[in-house]
């Protein structure tokens, strides 16, 4: 199962018993979601400010709760259908 963040498709991934259904961004996907640079996304990693895994294909992925935990996305990707002011 998968759901849309403006441009964005998160993937759902149940990787074990003790996490359930967890979202992922790829590395590209995080840092538009964040209005951010790949190497801003990078450097968060490499300094534990948010979640990531490897996929089997050998990418890595951000968990997107790390990003909304933190509160990293831009509002407008975070709210993608808000209601427009009148």
């Amino acid at each position: 199962m998968s759901r849309r963040i403006g441009r964005t498709e998160l993937i759902e991934i149940k990787c074990c018993w003790n996490c359930g259904s967890r979202q992922f961004l790829t590395i590209e996907e995080a840092a538009e979601a964040c209005g951010v640079s790949i190497n801003t996304i990078y450097t968060w990693m490499k300094r534990g400010v948010v979640e990531w895994v490897y996929n089997l294909s050998g990418r890595r992925l951000v968990y997107l709760e790390s990003l909304v935990r933190r509160s990293l996305l831009r509002a407008a990707a975070a709210a993608p259908h808000a209601p427009e002011a009148a």
